[in-house]
């Protein structure tokens, strides 16, 4: 059989590991306490504590013996192994992956960068389970997955600008220049891997009209399912879904929350949407 193994930042939500599917948890420092990922802190409790927090959270990768345990059941029974992480370009976590497949020293651990986070990842774990049942091979599984990375669209709505602040993206006159304008940004994760605002709206009702233009420009294949996620209030992501709802009545919804990864930097209120749009 194939075994899949991913890591926390896919936001899949608090699920048991099973012989097909097992998540290793990263890790958050909040004022000095490390908590681990989906064990004894969830979404709830991290967006209550943050509120409270003086500094900015930090994550940290899953450590080298974590994946090593991860892996050993699929080592032991002769199975293959893929392993789908977050972005190299956001976290270390695909480095401590590639150390636990060298200590094991099997030559059967396949171990894929997502070049996403959050619902992007959670998409192509997603569709490695699914081509698993279908019974692909590895080869096979990674070339569907190449071709629908490159197509994940992610839309989102930055409406507290606090967190992009704290976490060093925004400079402290852009934040009072951001508010005071009401500023809102809009972030994406490209196809290095990498986070980045690439549009500013002025105001949440141009921030939504925005939006709807893109997801109409960049039509999605209901093929996949649509992810949608937000951080400690969905107020803001159920306008945007009523807005959306002409265009996504025949698209299955997978709910979520973003986690401490990602959340960290939407911040209050904050949404985002994750799909897979049409092949050119």
């Amino acid at each position: 059989m194939i075994r899949i193994i991913t890591d926390s930042a896919a936001d899949l939500g608090i699920i048991e590991n099973t012989k097909e599917l097992t998540v290793v948890p990263l890790h958050i420092n909040i004022d000095g306490v490390e908590y681990t990922d989906g064990i004894d802190i969830n979404p709830d409790t991290f967006y209550d504590k943050i509120k409270k927090s003086k500094g900015f959270p930090k994550t940290s990768q899953p450590t080298p013996k974590l994946f090593y345990d991860a892996l050993k059941d699929g080592v032991e029974a002769g199975d293959e192994i893929l392993v789908i992480t977050i972005s190299s370009a956001l976290s270390g976590t695909i480095s401590s992956a590639t150390m636990a497949k060298e200590m094991h020293g099997y030559d059967k651990i396949t171990i894929y960068d997502s070049l996403q986070a959050t619902g992007g990842e959670h998409i192509l774990v997603d569709e490695a389970l699914k081509q698993v049942k279908l019974h692909k091979s590895v080869k096979e599984i990674i070339e569907i997955l190449e071709n629908v990375r490159k197509r994940i669209v992610y839309l989102t709505l930055i409406d507290d600008l606090t967190y992009l602040l704290k976490g060093g993206r925004l400079s402290k006159s852009e934040a009072i220049l951001g508010n005071l304008t009401h500023i809102k940004p809009m972030m994406e994760i490209g196809l290095d891997g990498t986070i980045s605002v690439f549009h500013k709206a002025m105001g949440k009702p141009r921030a939504y009209r925005y939006l709807v233009k893109r997801f109409k420009n960049l039509e999605i294949d209901n093929n996949y399912p649509l992810y949608t996620t937000y951080t400690d209030s969905s107020k803001n992501l159920d306008i945007l879904m009523k807005k959306l709802s002409e265009y996504t009545k025949n698209s299955k919804i997978v709910q979520g929350r973003f986690g401490s990864t990602i959340g960290t930097h939407v911040g209050a209120t904050g949404l985002g949407i994750f799909y897979v749009k049409k092949e050119n």
